[in-house]
């Protein structure tokens, strides 16, 4: 019965290829499901991981621009730093701008600033002055007197144009601001008796003084002891102007006094110019009140004169500004010298004013800074003839530089000036009122 056997045997041997084989499929299929069911674990995983984790997909996202350019990333540090310094560079433009519009502002020396308008807009103006206990106290004249107890931004008539038509000059006392004095004059070919003015409470009342008075100068100590010029001479009071005595011994035949300038260091020194019909010049000077004269005019054909100014604390240091130029001594008047630099040579006018030798030069107003005595500021243009401007010197006259602008084709007929320790301001009368300029040293 061995055959039997072997279908038994066969029964029993044949399933281990099926099974083998079978095992294998199984194999097979647990390891193809191997990675799917370890993928799906691991996607679980990311999802339920820390937020970190969670965040780092959308911040990967978002920063794909970022990740995208890690590579790049030098030149993204690049671009960084060249935009870093232009920032700063604008930063410094930026402040220097500001610095620029300050200096503008405050109007330091070199800049070119703008003159602003102080007042009285339209006014054929002769003269102007400041004084008061706050120094904001400003009278100016022409036809009329105003005054500005505010620095100029308000004005009230003091003088009618029916009282006083042709002001020449107003001074206020130094030592006592409430003292002020007024010339009316129309020149004395012209005749006419013009009273002067004063006031002893600031304008509050005034009283006729003199008559066709075209200059005046206080003693700095007394506000009663004034001198001034007029048709007949140079004129000395001790009372207020009630009472006048005449300083003969200042005459100079055929010449009229015009002008005068008090030392205000030195009350007792006083210069005074004269001029004659064709307009040329003497100047004489007194060192005891008028005691006696001295003739101290400069060498050269001198005409004019339009300006006479003392350096204050050195009364041997004049200036005389004139049609030729500006003369300035330093020994009293022994000996002149014409300050010849260039920037006084654009002062001539383009072509001479009637009647007028060729080369003139319109320096109408002179005035030095009390308070810088090298700085001296000078005005050009007269009576119906433009001007350039305004020049400053700030070495004594060596050298000039033209300052401050919008006053081009006006008229400066004369100058004021107030100091404090760090800034000064100007104030300038012209044929279109008051302007002002303020500069900070």
């Amino acid at each position: 019965m061995p055959h039997p056997r072997v279908p038994a045997h066969r029964a029993r041997t044949a399933p281990a290829p099926w099974l083998a084989l079978l095992t294998l499929l199984v194999c097979l299929a647990a390891c193809s499901a191997a990675p799917t069911a370890t993928t799906a674990p691991t996607i679980p995983t990311v999802a339920s991981g820390p937020a970190p984790t969670v965040s780092v997909t959308p911040t990967t996202v978002n920063r794909q621009p970022t990740q995208a350019a890690t590579p790049v990333r030098p030149t993204a540090t690049v671009a960084p730093r060249a935009t870093v310094p232009a920032a700063a560079t604008v930063t410094r433009a930026a402040r220097g701008t500001v610095g620029t519009a300050r200096a503008s502002a405050t109007i330091t020396f070199g800049t070119q600033p703008a003159f602003a308008r102080g007042g009285l807009e339209g006014e054929a103006l002769t003269t102007v002055v400041v004084g008061g206990a706050d120094s904001r106290t400003i009278y100016a004249g022409g036809k009329g007197v105003w005054r500005s107890t505010d620095g100029g931004k308000n004005w009230q008539v003091v003088r009618t144009a029916e009282e006083a038509p042709y002001v020449s000059t107003i001074v206020i006392a130094p030592s006592d601001p409430e003292v002020v004095y007024v010339g009316v004059s129309q020149g004395c070919g012209k005749g006419g008796e013009l009273p002067g003015f004063a006031t002893t409470n600031g304008g509050g009342s005034w009283r006729a003084i003199g008559e066709n008075i075209g200059s005046l100068a206080v003693d700095p100590l007394d506000a009663r002891k004034l001198y001034a010029t007029d048709c007949s001479g140079v004129q000395r009071s001790t009372n207020g102007g009630a009472a006048w005595e005449p300083l003969g011994g200042a005459a100079v035949a055929g010449y009229t006094p015009t002008l005068l300038a008090l030392a205000p260091s030195s009350p007792q020194i006083l210069y005074v110019a004269f001029a004659s019909e064709g307009g040329t010049v003497r100047v004489r000077r007194t060192i005891n009140a008028g005691a006696t004269w001295q003739e101290v005019t400069p060498s050269a054909a001198v005409f004019g004169p339009f300006a006479l100014v003392i350096e204050p604390g050195n009364s041997d240091a004049v200036f005389l500004s004139t049609l030729v130029g500006v003369f300035r001594t330093t020994n009293g008047g022994a000996k002149w010298s014409l300050l010849e630099d260039e920037g006084l040579e654009t002062t001539a006018p383009p072509s001479a004013p009637t009647n007028s030798p060729e080369g003139f030069r319109l320096t109408s107003a002179m005035i030095i800074d009390p308070s810088q005595p090298s700085t001296l500021w000078l005005g050009t243009g007269s009576g119906k003839t433009p001007g350039i401007g305004v020049f400053r010197s700030r070495d004594g006259g060596a050298s000039w530089r033209r300052t401050g602008a919008d006053l081009e084709g006006r008229a400066v007929q004369d100058f004021a000036i107030t100091t404090t320790r760090t800034t000064s301001t100007l104030y300038v009368a012209t044929d279109d009122g008051i302007w002002i300029l303020t500069t900070r040293y």
